[in-house]
């Protein structure tokens, strides 16, 4: 007798390899912030752009919480150096803007000076020649050339003329006063406006002249007379 039992009819056709369904990949997660955060970092390695380090170590801050991380992590360690550099290149730079605006002021002042101590000795060569200070810097350079101040306008002179007159017992007593005054046109280069620079203010020279005092008397006391 035999125990075995029959095999037991298949519930199932057999598989083929070909038949076999292989599932969808699924896609490949993207970080584009991190791409934007690498492309910033490397602006950072040219001069000057400090702006490209700052804004992808911010956006890599932000990206790397996201998958892949690659772009992002390298975002941040470039701009975290190219940062450094930049702050070390731009930091003297700043810090010597103000000392060189305040040497170029001091070189035009020298470069006023300069022309105006120039222009002054020429006027008193020309006071001690005639007897008389010049009507304007033209005549007394005789047609040559006027120096000029730091922005480069001709200098200019004015003379200052104050009188006084009193009366002393029977003299009248007439005091003048007269100065000369070297001017510069400023930045602006134009006249009579408000940054005009008095470079030089000259010497007073008084002159005094005392005259007789003339006394009229009355019809009246003619006829008292």
């Amino acid at each position: 007798m035999n125990d075995s039992a029959p095999n037991a009819p298949r519930a199932t056709p057999p598989i083929y390899p070909e038949q076999v369904v292989t599932p969808p990949t699924p896609p490949t997660p993207k970080n584009t912030l991190g791409l934007v955060s690498f492309i910033f970092s490397l602006l950072g390695l040219f001069p000057l752009t400090f702006l490209g380090s700052i804004v992808g170590f911010v956006t890599g801050l932000i990206a790397v919480r996201r998958e892949p991380r690659g772009f992002a992590i390298a975002g941040i360690v470039i701009s975290a150096v190219t940062g450094c550099l930049g702050l070390v290149v731009l930091l003297p730079i700043f810090l010597l803007i103000p000392a060189l605006g305040k040497a170029r002021s001091t070189a035009q002042q020298v470069m006023n000076q300069s022309a105006a101590n120039q222009v002054q000795t020429v006027i008193e060569d020309y006071h001690a020649r005639n007897g008389r200070f010049p009507n304007d810097l033209g005549e007394c350079f005789g047609g040559g050339s006027i120096p000029f101040d730091a922005h480069g306008t001709e200098l200019r002179m004015k003379v200052v003329v104050t009188s006084d007159e009193s009366t002393e017992h029977t003299m009248t007593v007439s005091t003048t006063e007269s100065k000369i005054q070297i001017w510069s046109a400023g930045e602006d280069q134009t006249w009579d406006t408000e940054d005009d620079e008095l470079l030089i203010d000259g010497e007073s020279s008084t002159k005094t002249t005392k005259t007789e005092s003339t006394t009229t008397s009355s019809p009246e006391a003619g006829e008292n007379r």
